[in-house]
């Protein structure tokens, strides 16, 4: 079986109106990864 990854790239200006939203979420999803990464490592 093949896997293929495909990654859509879709950049905004800081004066986009969703920028600020943008954002938070990505902050807050790269802490996510970040934190359920480091439980998964220390189980280890």
């Amino acid at each position: 079986m093949i896997i293929t990854k495909r990654v859509e790239q879709i950049q905004i200006n800081r004066n986009h109106e969703l920028w600020q939203y943008c954002d938070k979420i990505c902050f807050a999803t790269k802490n996510l990864y970040n934190y359920a990464n480091y439980i998964i490592r220390q189980s280890l």
